[in-house]
């Protein structure tokens, strides 16, 4: 009976020992539990930047992660960034026979060639065999594109001698002839900014002579019927700065869109005194899947000669939806 006693006693202990392990146990998983969803809290307070920083985190430097960010003037992209555009597009030149010529005024049924130039805002990443889609749309906003063909281009990184990158395709323009908007796109793996992959360039020149006649279609490419306002400006890009004139070291994204904010925004492009330019109608609104005929008239001051440009950018309901650039020259 003593034995048994004993070995109750034993299996007694055992009990509160495994018992005791488990309770102790169970109440740090809990407590870790706790911890990681109070860090949890505490990080997503944090800025983006900062939230995968801390002395547990290693630094990965592979080239597998180094992202390239292929590029080219895209109005809508730099709309968003709040800067003013040109459908001018610099990116973006006609040839015949090897020789830039304007892209209005096209002969039709001929021969041309569409000339992109694709930029890459990384350091170290490279591009390679990236597709280019080109296409060609009717003059206006938001209007059918129809497919030219695509090419392939490869863009070093930035500061190479790959970059920036050319790519050529050929263009026979349609039977009917007129004025064409020419637009070039592109998606390429982990790309860094994929907004900025679009370009197009959307231009017409007519004579000033009291006033310049301009007609564009606008289209609604949305699901639901909008209202359209324009809003005309006089912008055309600014000279890029001298290497030489760059302050020397990184500088954050934020601070470089602030920077060039300011630069571009310090530029008058209201509509000059003494011009006028009138849109009819006004104020459309369109069903979805609707296209009506845009009518601009522009009328010069007394005595001016030259070119005058005027970005017309149309809003559907307040957001960006296109535009068009009109030149009225005098001579």
């Amino acid at each position: 009976m003593r034995i048994l006693a004993v070995v109750a006693r034993i299996v007694v202990m055992l009990l509160k020992a495994i018992t005791f392990e488990w309770i102790a146990a169970i109440v740090e998983m809990v407590r870790r539990f706790i911890d990681r969803i109070r860090a949890w809290f505490e990080r997503s307070r944090l800025p983006h930047p900062d939230r995968n920083s801390g002395a547990e985190c290693l630094t990965v430097d592979h080239p597998a992660v180094r992202r390239p960010d292929p590029c080219i003037y895209s109005q809508a992209y730099l709309t968003q960034l709040g800067l003013p555009v040109t459908w001018d597009n610099p990116d973006i030149i006609l040839l015949r026979n090897g020789i830039p010529v304007p892209e209005f005024g096209l002969q039709p049924g001929t021969l041309y060639e569409i000339q992109a130039t694709i930029w890459n805002n990384s350091f170290t990443a490279p591009v390679i065999g990236m597709p280019v889609e080109f296409s060609f749309l009717t003059f206006g906003v938001a209007t059918t594109s129809t497919p030219i063909g695509t090419t392939m281009v490869n863009v070093g990184a930035k500061g190479t001698v790959n970059h920036p990158a050319t790519t050529r395709i050929p263009w026979v323009t349609p039977a009917t002839g007129g004025h064409f908007c020419i637009q070039a796109s592109f998606a390429y793996a982990d790309d860094v900014i994929p907004e900025n992959n679009v370009g197009q360039n959307n231009v017409d020149v007519a004579l000033a002579q009291s006033p310049a006649h301009f007609t564009f279609q606008l289209r609604n490419a949305r699901e639901r019927t909008h209202r359209y306002t324009f809003i005309v400006d006089t912008y055309t890009p600014l000279e890029l700065p001298e290497c030489d004139t760059v302050e020397p070291g990184p500088l954050l994204r934020s601070a470089r869109i602030d920077r060039t904010l300011a630069r571009h925004a310090a530029a008058n492009i209201a509509v000059p005194p003494g011009w006028t330019i009138v849109l009819s109608p006004t104020n459309p609104t369109l069903d979805p899947g609707e296209e009506i005929t845009i009518q601009a008239d522009v009328t010069p001051p007394a005595g001016f000669t030259g070119d005058m440009p005027f970005n017309v950018n149309a809003y559907a309901d307040g957001t960006f939806a296109g535009g068009v650039t009109l030149v009225a020259r005098a001579t």
